[in-house]
């Protein structure tokens, strides 16, 4: 079954009333949540007649079978089943109860929109996705709709929401993540525990204060500390100034120049062309480059700069794809073909109607026109 789990792409678990009890069920969530970090297989938690929040914060049932378990088996062993159950619930669940009220899933007489909104890379999207799967598509007009009906609208730009004349109830802000999630999940990126030495304390401390619970920003910045020096942190913390946007590009910055060479190449391949891309298909590309993907694509992975979907496509956050692309048009603002890579058609035909193609671009070119 672990071997199973290994060669998956997606793992659906159950979480039921007795699940806590099963050391069998236990080992294999914590395989599961191993791959998710390692792998990038996505994970989908079903909640079967148990509050998500007693599974968190292991209550009720969750506790007792705990209390027996920490009889039986070593303390580690517990612990790694512990943070295994609590793993992807890091500050979401209180923000998914103030959504889940807003919705008034008792009202079945009308037609309900809510609008939920922050900045980019605050967590809208899966702040939604656990509350109910994503709503693909544009929703129109109240009247387009059944009664019953519950319409979410993510967005970054709050005035987007005004043409759906949404009420100020009917408007949820996403929250940065509290304190003690903050730490939590900085501390589960950085130092693969909660608990941590008292020199690196006070240095946690500075980090989280800079990043102001920003996700993104906590968890590809505490997987680029992971295995750091001392010394290595305080120069890490001494790039980080400005306001929050500026925050979380200054920690993808930090996290791309901390890569050797051939990853900022994969990285920056991805990034200008092969964003959501087939796996197999930009893995045999980079094969022809001498890139060695498949050590490189687990890197990535396990530093929160790639994830893979669940349909096998390369998968980049908008905001790292952004970065990724500034840094190529940097290496030549005014002369597209002197660029490492092109992905704009304009510029490609800049670079034909110019003869400009420098000598690394022309072993790319066969796959910029696809």
């Amino acid at each position: 079954m672990l071997q199973a789990i290994e060669e998956s792409r997606f793992a659906i678990v159950i979480l039921s009333e007795n699940y806590a009890t099963s050391s069998w069920c236990l080992d294999e969530l914590a395989k599961i949540i191993e791959c998710e970090k390692e792998l990038g297989i996505t994970v989908f938690p079903i909640f079967h007649y148990v509050d998500p929040f007693d599974v968190w914060k292991q209550l009720e049932l969750f506790k007792e079978a705990f209390v027996k378990h920490e009889e039986r088996f070593e303390k580690k062993k517990v612990k790694t089943w512990r943070d295994a159950l609590s793993h992807g619930l890091v500050g979401i669940y209180p923000q998914a109860m103030e959504l889940e009220s807003l919705l008034a899933l008792d009202q079945v007489d009308d037609v309900r929109f809510i609008g939920v909104w922050a900045m980019g890379r605050m967590g809208k999207t899966t702040l939604t996705g656990f509350v109910y799967d994503k709503l693909r598509g544009l929703a129109g007009e109240r009247n387009w709709f059944g009664l019953g009906s519950r319409i979410i609208i993510t967005t970054r730009y709050k005035d987007l929401l005004q043409p759906h004349s949404l009420t100020k109830s009917e408007i949820y802000e996403v929250k940065p993540l509290k304190d003690e999630d903050a730490r939590h999940l900085f501390y589960l990126k950085a130092f693969k525990k909660e608990h941590i030495t008292n020199e690196f304390l006070k240095l946690s401390n500075k980090f989280l204060n800079y990043v102001d619970g920003l996700p993104l920003a906590l968890e590809v910045l505490g997987s680029f500390l992971f295995g750091k020096s001392i010394v290595e942190w305080k120069s890490a913390l001494e790039r980080l100034k400005g306001g929050p946007r500026r925050i979380v590009i200054q920690v993808l910055e930090i996290s791309f120049d901390g890569l050797n060479d051939l990853l900022k190449e994969i990285f920056l391949h991805i990034a200008c062309l092969f964003n959501h891309e087939e796996k197999d298909y930009v893995v045999e590309i980079l094969h022809s480059l001498d890139l060695y993907p498949e050590i490189g694509l687990r890197e990535l992975i396990d530093k929160s700069l790639l994830k893979i979907s669940d349909n096998n496509e390369l998968w980049m956050r908008n905001l790292l794809r952004e970065m990724g692309r500034n840094i190529v048009c940097q290496e030549s603002p005014d002369e597209p073909g002197k660029r490492s890579r092109l992905w704009l058609y304009e510029d490609i035909e800049h670079m034909l109607i110019n003869n400009t193609a420098r000598g690394y671009l022309l072993e790319l070119f066969p796959f910029l026109l696809i």
